[in-house]
């Protein structure tokens, strides 16, 4: 029951702050920067 709560609270943290996350991106796609990581991403 522990594990449920744990769960559903961490759910509800994540859910809560999920869409302030990427707020301060740039509207515009940067392809230097994109360039610099894609590596990292592949």
């Amino acid at each position: 029951m522990r594990d449920e709560n744990d769960a559903a609270e961490y759910r509800s943290r994540l859910y809560s702050n999920y869409g302030t996350i990427f707020q301060d991106a740039p509207r515009q796609f940067d392809e230097q920067a994109s360039t610099r990581w894609e590596r990292a991403y592949k």
